[in-house]
């Protein structure tokens, strides 16, 4: 929260990652499992929104919000971006429901995006007025597996599958044919994620906006 309460401040838009809680509760949390950022073991979906917003984080007295609270602190000051992830053992259509609960009646600039076509697809059938996105990298970085391969290869013909209305790409890997077609069909490009003036600069040239971090640090 300490992060988004700084973006507000410096009039900046906020990306986020959501999962969902064992309970059904949309939660801003970027990895599936709790060990990286809370020291305790176990995967996010395996807990309840209780016990997860009163988990701290990394050390400090930040704990891990609900997207509710979250928005309920951005109170529509700054457009927000939500990303989507699905965990292990959870429906597109239980994730999809907490996300819409959590946003319904929120009247602040909202898009979503995602890796998996299939949710932005889930999107575009139940709030096909919410702006969405397609996230992707080179195949080389989304295929450790097999099955990352096959979704890989999914998003690949995305654009067919979710509609989706922007495109999200790996700033290591631009220039992109994908980037290029996206921009060429009048989709517009966000690069993800820059951290420093080498990221900005391939950006500028190959992209109209981007996903940053550690924005304010010296050369950054």
């Amino acid at each position: 929260m300490a992060a988004f309460r700084a973006a507000v401040a410096m009039g900046f838009a906020i990306e986020l990652d959501v999962r969902v809680s064992r309970d059904g509760v949309a939660m801003v949390f970027h990895d599936v499992e709790l060990d990286r950022l809370c020291g305790r073991a176990g995967a996010l979906a395996e807990h309840d929104a209780a016990q997860l917003t009163s988990l701290k984080l990394l050390g400090t007295d930040e704990h891990i919000p609900t997207l509710e609270q979250t928005l309920g602190a951005v109170a529509g000051r700054v457009p927000v971006l939500i990303e989507v992830k699905l965990s292990p053992s959870q429906s597109i259509e239980r994730l999809g429901r907490a996300v819409v609960a959590a946003i319904k009646g929120y009247g602040g600039a909202l898009a979503m995006q995602s890796f998996d076509p299939r949710i932005v697809a889930w999107f575009r059938r139940h709030m096909p007025r919410l702006p969405r996105g397609q996230l992707a990298s080179d195949l080389r970085e989304m295929a450790p597996t097999s099955s990352a391969a096959r979704l890989a290869l999914r998003v690949m013909l995305a654009r067919r599958h979710g509609r989706p209305q922007f495109l999200g790409y790996d700033v290591r890997y631009l220039p992109s044919a994908m980037a290029r077609a996206a921009r060429r069909d009048g989709l517009a490009v966000l690069a993800w994620t820059v951290r420093n003036a080498a990221d900005r600069r391939r950006a500028r040239d190959h992209a109209d906006n981007i996903i940053f971090e550690r924005a304010g640090e010296p050369g950054h």
